[in-house]
């Protein structure tokens, strides 16, 4: 009975992390997760670890859009853009675009975060 008790104590500690900036989350491995903002003329890529800002100075990255009808794969660098933030102008996502965020840190730490855009 105790061990159910941690169990269900622990799922309900372990919720997925909710967005901050209006946007669409990513949870990658371990404790990282990411949210996918869509602004006017540019994407933003907010970072966290256990709910806590990620520094992404020295971070790169790239943004791809997977191909779909009537459009190609496009893929565009994100880069730094202040504290827990990466971005990217020139993309344009369209409802059911599926985009991976591919960022290398800078301690060498490599993720990727996987969004479908509604």
């Amino acid at each position: 009975m105790l061990a159910l008790l941690a169990v269900a104590c622990g799922n309900a500690l372990a919720q997925d992390p909710r967005p901050k900036h209006g946007g669409l989350m990513s949870r990658g491995d371990q404790d990282l997760s990411a949210e996918l903002v869509v602004e006017v003329d540019r994407v933003v890529l907010y970072v966290e670890a256990d709910d806590k800002p990620v520094a992404t100075a020295g971070a790169a990255g790239t943004l791809r859009r997977l191909a779909r009808q009537r459009a190609a794969q496009q893929e565009i660098e994100l880069a730094p853009a202040g504290d827990n933030k990466l971005s990217a102008s020139g993309v344009k996502l369209v409802r059911g675009d599926q985009v991976r965020a591919y960022v290398r840190f800078a301690n060498g730490r490599e993720q990727t975060f996987a969004f479908t855009y509604w």
